[in-house]
């Protein structure tokens, strides 16, 4: 009875790509060019919720929404508590973009589409959770306090003066 159930639940979740896929080839939002300005007007877009975007074309039709405000400029978040994407240097979240998919480079595409500037967020650079692979594999780029103490509100904080933790993030940024 598992098995029946977690085929059903994998049909069901292909079905749901494909038909995503679809409706993103049939909802494409029309070019856009906002008004021309030296003022920075711009919006950062979050991870949370950017596989959705992608998949369903949301993020054209956001980013064509923003152009029509006269938005000239969007942030996108690609690193947040030690997960990226697009990056060999640090692991994928799939929660945050599932396979076969790269928001980053659905928004840079979309975004010119829309007459709009893409940049790169790291959110939270230097925080991480415990149960992060970056945590487990890397206790020794945790930051600790006069006391010992590792865990701050919930959240670790890597030691930006460790000469790995540099060059982690210099990778991250190449």
């Amino acid at each position: 009875m598992k098995l029946i159930t977690w085929r059903l639940k994998k049909l069901t979740f292909i079905w749901v790509i494909i038909i995503s896929l679809l409706i993103t080839q049939l909802t494409t939002a029309p070019n856009h060019t906002p008004e021309k300005s030296q003022l920075i007007k711009g919006m950062w877009v979050g991870h949370v919720a950017n596989a959705i975007f992608t998949y369903t074309g949301t993020m054209d039709n956001a980013l064509h929404q923003l152009s029509k405000l006269n938005y000239n400029t969007v942030y996108i978040d690609v690193y947040n508590t030690g997960t990226c994407y697009s990056s060999k240097y640090a692991p994928r979240n799939y929660l945050m973009s599932l396979p076969f998919t790269n928001p980053l480079k659905a928004a840079i595409k979309e975004g010119k589409r829309q007459g709009l500037k893409v940049y790169t967020w790291y959110e939270h650079g230097l925080m991480t959770f415990p149960y992060t692979k970056l945590a487990i594999k890397h206790p020794d780029w945790i930051l600790s306090t006069s006391n010992n103490k590792k865990l701050i509100d919930y959240h670790y904080w890597l030691d930006p003066a460790n000469p790995e933790v540099q060059q982690y993030f210099v990778n991250l940024f190449s």
